[in-house]
């Protein structure tokens, strides 16, 4: 039973070889705080280079959240999304806001369109107020888990 299904997946890989390596989009990492404006960056995996080129990022449409059941976060204003490789060749989404966020927990949908694949994730966001101590600078972002996942294609 076990090595019948392992044939089919297998064959389904050989069949479907896009569906195998679809861009998908990683974990969230907060670089802000608290009463700040939003800055954070959403890896992108499992893309080929074609897709990872000139990937198209946004926040989900009005209509979207609501069919996830999910409110609109009325608190971040206008997010831009921007493509970026890292030093190290990784690619990343980095998103900014242009407003100050008050609101503790954020919850987005972020939707990216590459070449082949529309991807659609859920993150929620636990904004922390900064921390200082006496003499020394804002501490380091922690990397933020994320919530939810969904694809489209």
């Amino acid at each position: 039973m076990v090595a019948k299904s392992v044939k089919w997946a297998l064959a389904s890989l050989v069949i479907f070889p896009p569906a195998a390596f679809a861009l998908g989009l990683g974990d969230v990492r907060l670089l802000s705080s608290l009463n700040a404006p939003l800055d954070a960056e959403i890896e992108l995996v499992g893309a080929t280079p074609e897709e990872m080129t000139n990937p198209k990022a946004q926040l989900a449409s009005r209509e979207l959240f609501a069919r996830y059941g999910l409110d609109w976060p009325a608190s971040v204003g206008t997010i831009t999304f921007t493509p970026q490789t890292k030093s190290d060749g990784r690619t990343v989404i980095r998103m900014r806001s242009s407003q100050s966020i008050t609101d503790p927990f954020l919850t987005l949908l972020v939707e990216v369109n590459s070449l082949r694949n529309r991807t659609v994730r859920e993150y929620t966001l636990l904004l922390d107020p900064p921390v200082f101590a006496p003499g020394e600078q804002q501490s380091a972002p922690v990397a933020a888990p994320a919530t939810g996942a969904g694809t489209r294609g």
